[in-house]
């Protein structure tokens, strides 16, 4: 029985030996996320009013889909709602097709034309 138990005892102390040593062997590596085609993208969030609501509101930009989204929060309802969602790319590419701000960066001042 002495000799069962010790047995026992030293298989136990020879797994807890390796389980400790294998913790040193292996490499320790940080394994981030890979980024699908299409998804998550880079934010800027930044908070503002919009006319009209009692509530600030939170604009969240995704630089790499070209999106532009706010949340507000809704006190009368007592949670958060989503205003309607904004294609930055479609807007911008109307400005560019001559439908930009009068005196905007990289603009023509009024009355200048081009060669």
């Amino acid at each position: 029985m002495k000799t069962m138990i010790l047995w026992g005892l030293v298989g136990l102390n020879a797994l807890l030996l390796g389980v400790f040593v294998s913790h040193y062997l292996h490499e320790n590596a940080a394994v981030a996320q890979v980024p699908a085609a299409g998804g998550p993208g880079e934010y800027i969030i930044c908070p503002g009013a919009v006319t009209g609501l009692a509530s600030e509101v939170v604009y969240v930009i995704d630089t790499l889909n070209g999106q532009l989204g706010a949340i507000s929060y809704d006190m009368n309802g007592n949670r958060l709602s989503m205003l309607p969602g904004v294609d930055l790319n479609r807007t911008f590419q109307s400005g560019m097709q001559g439908n930009a701000i009068p005196n905007a960066p990289g603009t023509s001042p009024l009355g200048v034309q081009h060669r």
